[in-house]
């Protein structure tokens, strides 16, 4: 599917230069996207003296630990580093791409830094070998905000959190919904089983749409205090456990769901 796509939009994406020193200029780590397993990170630097952020996936192996070491495991970039140039990365997530390995390409949003170009949402494949031959499809949100992003793998499509609404997008018609919230959103999660629900954590609490159903209104709302940072649930989808930031304090608060 991935090699059916065009690149659209203009979005200014640079490689990395190999050589001594490329890693000198990291400065700090925005993101860390830990697979399933845990044997790879996808992390997002900063970088001295400059706008670019870097996007690196990284390799975690067990090592023998010796006397003089603390951790008994090396990292190691693995894959093409993507230098993003234009607009601030805000989120990103595995998968996106046309294959079941969810490791094979990622999907991320960014903004304009100054307020005057559009927000994108990026899908780029990580089974390349060089920049040059990286595949990739971009998706033109216009002045929309993007903060938050999550893929359906299953339905091949995606949302994106923004100022006072969800949005859901298809990859291959480009046809966008949008799901009213009334605040920010901050996270998002699609359910695992039948993939059509959409919960969004947003300043004023979690908002869960049913996406069968014709209303762009929630179907119920879970009001909290403080914004809703992370959701997780449960296998048996019974229970949303839902991260909260207030100050500098999170919490977590497990709520049941029915149907």
């Amino acid at each position: 599917m991935m090699q059916n796509w065009k690149m659209r939009g203009k979005q200014r994406v640079s490689s990395s230069v190999d050589g001594e020193g490329e890693y000198s200029r990291l400065e700090h780590p925005l993101f860390m996207l830990a697979s399933p397993s845990g044997h790879h990170l996808m992390c997002v630097w900063s970088l001295t003296t400059s706008v670019v952020q870097r996007m690196q996936m990284l390799k975690v192996e067990e090592k023998q630990q010796s006397v003089s070491e603390s951790l008994p495991i090396k990292v190691k970039p693995h894959g093409v580093a993507i230098l993003q140039a234009s607009n601030k990365v805000t989120d990103l997530c595995w998968g996106g791409g046309g294959g079941e390995d969810p490791l094979n390409s990622i999907l991320y949003t960014t903004i304009c830094m100054l307020g005057t170009g559009s927000s994108m949402a990026l899908i780029r494949c990580l089974d390349s070998d060089s920049y040059n031959s990286m595949q990739c499809v971009d998706f033109n949100l216009g002045f929309k905000s993007a903060w938050t992003c999550a893929w359906d793998q299953t339905n091949k499509r995606f949302s994106i959190g923004s100022d006072k609404a969800s949005y859901l997008m298809d990859v291959e018609t480009r046809y966008m919904l949008e799901f009213k919230t009334k605040s920010r959103v901050y996270t998002q999660l699609f359910s695992s089983q039948t993939k059509q629900v959409l919960f969004s954590g947003t300043a004023l609490g979690v908002w869960i749409h049913d996406l069968r159903s014709r209303s762009v209104d929630p179907v119920t709302k879970y009001h909290h205090k403080s914004c809703v940072s992370g959701l997780y649930l449960k296998q048996d989808e019974n229970y949303l456990i839902t991260n909260k930031t207030m100050g500098h304090a999170d919490e977590q608060v497990c709520l049941q769901i029915f149907w």
